[in-house]
């Protein structure tokens, strides 16, 4: 009987010291390892949402790409910090220290190129994390990142330029994490501009509009695999740069092959080089010029088809002009023989210092009916160049037009 009573304490001795231990042991633990877990959360639905939003603060654009410096945003849920603190402290919120790590989605943003922030040789602060109460959770992130843009095609006529970032989580699928743009208007939206970025703001591409929604596909990682949202951001740029590095100098080189229209057939280098020079530099420019704009292509298009035909009419005319010098010559050749031949003889001929003179009347007309239709083909070429004058420019007036509209 004595000994199963020692025995009995003694079991409960051991019991008691063991539940001792345990409790020291969690007393011992600080706050900040109990964040350290990198476990998803549990939670009473299919999945963990997480709410985004983006907060663009400055573009560097480059040729085929944009540097892009901004704050991405996310909100999520995790029950497991949450803590209870007297409402007369005041304390709703703290802010997770540096040393403690909880758990994230493991966001990314697909098909960009993600860079160091940094400020000189000066690394900068890349996340900040505040822990509600209830364990709500708000994490910062500033990255920049390097990703291609797109242009409309429309260019030289209009400037405008897309960006498109499209998240999700490089870890965790759908049925785990679902993300969400941050969508109340009018306080929250799903991406917030700098000032800067606005027109007036000094920006040489000013913030237009935004379309968020869904992904439609991400490459290998569908919709169905993995949650993923898109944002397109629409820059507009000032039309002056198309005006004055495109569209003034095309028309300026046009204009220049209409010079030949208001000069003589006679100036002939003069003519020839009004109608050839924009002609042959325009075909340059469209064969060798690296031209990615849609528009810009039509546009040299245009350009090249309106220089040809002025060429086609230089040609037209100066071919009827020397066919015509052709047969006057010719005539007037004929005409001096057949008096030289049948003109009087005198008593005078072959002494020195006579002279001749040759006379022709009215009635025996210079050229003859062939040389007349001839100078009646010159009549009709000079009526070109005055149709010229006119059908030229509201040609391509109306081209220009059509085109602005596109």
């Amino acid at each position: 009987m004595f000994s199963q009573l020692k025995t009995t304490n003694l079991i409960f001795s051991i019991f008691c010291i063991s539940i001792f231990l345990c409790l020291s042991n969690q007393a011992k633990d600080p706050p900040a390892k109990q964040l350290r877990s990198r476990q998803i959360p549990l939670a009473d639905h299919a999945a963990i949402v997480v709410t985004v939003s983006i907060v663009l603060k400055n573009i560097v654009w480059h040729k085929h790409s944009a540097e892009v410096d901004l704050t991405l945003k996310q909100e999520w849920e995790d029950s497991r910090l949450a803590f209870h603190v007297d409402h007369r402290e005041g304390i709703h919120e703290v802010l997770l220290p540096k040393n403690a790590t909880v758990w994230k989605p493991d966001t990314f943003f697909v098909g960009a190129q993600e860079q160091a922030p940094s400020i000189g040789n000066k690394g900068v602060i890349r996340s900040r994390t505040i822990i509600e109460y209830s364990g709500y959770i708000r994490n910062e992130d500033t990255r920049i990142l390097r990703i291609n843009f797109q242009s409309d095609g429309a260019f030289p006529i209009r400037d405008v330029r897309s960006i498109r970032f499209a998240l999700s989580s490089a870890t965790y699928s759908i049925d785990d994490v679902a993300y969400l743009w941050a969508n109340s208007p009018p306080l929250i939206q799903p991406i917030q501009i700098a000032d800067r970025l606005y027109a007036g703001g000094g920006a040489h591409y000013a913030f237009e509009e935004a379309e968020a929604g869904e992904c439609h596909s991400i490459g290998n990682f569908t919709q169905s695999t993995f949650s993923c949202i898109e944002l397109q951001v629409h820059f507009r740029g000032s039309s002056t740069i198309g005006w004055s590095s495109v569209l003034i100098p095309c028309i300026l080189l046009v204009f220049t092959s209409w010079f030949h229209f208001w000069v003589h057939p006679s100036w002939s280098v003069p003519r020839t080089l009004s109608s050839s020079v924009p002609f042959l530099l325009f075909l340059c420019f469209l064969i060798f010029l690296p031209i990615e704009s849609c528009a810009w292509r039509i546009w040299l298009f245009i350009c090249t088809l309106f220089t040809f035909l002025s060429l086609i009419e230089y040609f037209f005319v100066i071919r009827c002009y020397s066919t015509i010098n052709q047969h006057s010559a010719a005539a007037l050749t004929a005409q001096q023989r057949h008096h030289q031949f049948n003109r009087p003889t005198s008593e005078d001929d072959g002494k020195e210092g006579t002279t001749t003179t040759l006379i022709v009347t009215q009635d025996e007309p210079l050229l003859s009916s062939t040389h007349a239709e001839v100078l009646n083909r010159y009549s009709a070429t000079n009526h070109l160049d005055l149709v010229s004058r006119i059908a030229f420019p509201i040609g391509f007036l109306l081209a220009l037009v059509k085109k602005k509209r596109i």
